[in-house]
């Protein structure tokens, strides 16, 4: 059985996010007047591993960049980044902790 966390997320760009998942749920974020899109969850089960998935939309060498936390605490091992070529990116992985 999956254990539940708090994760939360923040996505740093000026392009334009299209799909975000996290353990193959679709997970809306909400974007800030900062370009910054974040969403904070409470009793997201996970087990073991955190996948996730972001497609990001806009003009060519626009960069991003993906922070995510699980009860409080930074989880991510190294800074998970994605620049748009040909007006788009799309980055797929896993983080085990």
């Amino acid at each position: 059985m999956a254990k539940t966390y708090k994760v939360a997320v923040e996505l740093s760009t000026e392009a334009t996010l299209q799909l975000f998942k996290l353990e193959g749920y679709v997970i809306a974020l909400t974007r800030t007047l900062d370009n910054v899109y974040r969403i904070a969850i409470n009793d997201f089960p996970i087990d073991g591993e955190l996948d996730y998935y972001v497609h990001c939309t806009g003009w060519n060498k626009t960069t991003w960049s993906l922070k995510i936390s699980l009860d409080d605490k930074d989880i991510t091992p190294e800074p998970i980044r994605g620049m748009i070529e040909k007006g788009y990116s799309a980055v797929r992985g896993s983080i085990k902790f």
